[in-house]
């Protein structure tokens, strides 16, 4: 900017060093002047709010079931002179929530945070905190806390889900369940079952105090591999309004046949006489590594697909050779993806997924 003294009629004219130096001065004063503003704009609107707390800082819920839910309330006040914000609410962990009616205060304005603890997510003794980070400058974190002690009224032992692993087809299984009761008023039910493959089962009461009920499963030999996935749900007569105890069991039965590399990705073929080979290899797994012959194989019945092994026999793990005709290829780049299955006596069949090169 220039100085109005430095102009006249005709246009700029040239500064004395007594009217340099002034106007060098005026620029400076100028530039301390937007200088001081802009500061004054950035400066922080809410270093005078003072975070307070109302009430007590910890809620005791005590001994309570662990299928109720519990919410703790505090109440949180602005005791300073200028606007108070509520920057962050930290839960701790996912089995509580926490939310606040309002999250920027006025000089005497309060805020009510909530905090939730979910039902069946705490067992035993806790002690939850709940972070508060605000622009109170001498208390930027405020700590809460919510504490009791669950009781789960039924415990399961070894546990409600159990994976049993991999069972041999033709073979048996079984395992007992024992539910041991917080209290002695507790009354079960019969257990509703579900059961993909053939179980037997039986539910009784005992004379353990500590285990008043047990729970017997056996899987019966079974000739036809897959998952076996068991559930039982057994109803609380007593007290009321409780869930049901839930069990639930998962196995493999017999083995499993991997084809390695599981894709075959196929380009549309450019000499229409010149057939596609894909090499890949098969590998059987039981209780663990497990043998597989080449001749018990039952390779897809698929048009313009052969098959041939090229390893010996007598490993858990076989190479072989699949040939696609010209026919086969232009299919599977017309479709996309071509499936099919690859079966072996008492295993899990492999899928094979035939796809258009990208």
């Amino acid at each position: 900017m220039m100085c109005p003294a430095a102009y006249n009629a005709v246009g700029p004219m040239k500064l004395t060093p007594s009217q340099h130096a002034s106007y060098s001065g005026y620029r400076s004063l100028l530039a301390c002047l937007v200088w001081a503003c802009a500061c004054a704009a950035r400066a922080e609107p809410d270093s005078g709010g003072r975070i307070e707390l109302v009430g007590e800082r910890t809620v005791d819920f005590g001994r309570h079931l662990a299928s109720e839910q519990k919410v703790a309330r505090y109440a949180v006040r602005n005791g300073g002179d200028a606007r108070l914000k509520i920057k962050r609410l930290d839960r701790g962990c996912g089995c509580t929530s926490v939310t606040a009616d309002r999250m920027e205060l006025k000089p005497g304005e309060t805020s009510t945070i909530e905090v939730v603890l979910g039902a069946h997510t705490l067992a035993g003794s806790y002690a939850k905190r709940i972070t508060i980070e605000s622009t109170d400058p001498a208390q930027p974190v405020l700590q809460l806390e919510a504490k009791g002690e669950a009781i789960v009224l039924v415990n399961v032992t070894p546990r409600p889900y159990l994976y049993a692993g991999r069972v041999a087809t033709n073979a048996a299984w079984a395992q007992c369940f024992d539910f041991r009761t917080a209290f002695t008023n507790v009354v079960l039910g019969a257990p509703r079952e579900e059961s993909n493959y053939p179980v037997s089962t039986s539910f009784e009461q005992t004379a353990a105090t500590n285990a008043p009920y047990r729970l017997s499963v056996q899987l019966l030999p079974a000739e036809a591999p897959g998952n076996w996935r068991y559930e039982a749900s057994i109803p609380v007569l007593a007290p009321a309004d409780q869930p049901p105890v839930t069990i639930r069991v998962h196995a493999r039965v017999g083995g499993q046949l991997f084809v390695i590399p599981g894709i075959a990705y196929l380009r549309p073929a450019e000499n229409p006489d010149e057939p596609a080979r894909w090499r890949f290899r098969l590998r059987r797994v039981d209780e663990g590594p497990a043998l597989i012959e080449a001749a018990c194989i039952r390779w897809p019945e698929c048009e313009g697909v052969t098959f041939e092994t090229e390893a010996e026999t007598g490993t858990n793990m076989l190479w072989g050779v699949a040939t696609f005709s010209p026919a086969f290829v232009n299919r599977v780049n017309e479709e996309g993806t071509v499936t099919f299955f690859i079966d072996y006596p008492g295993s899990q069949r492999a899928r094979v997924m035939c796809r258009r090169a990208p």
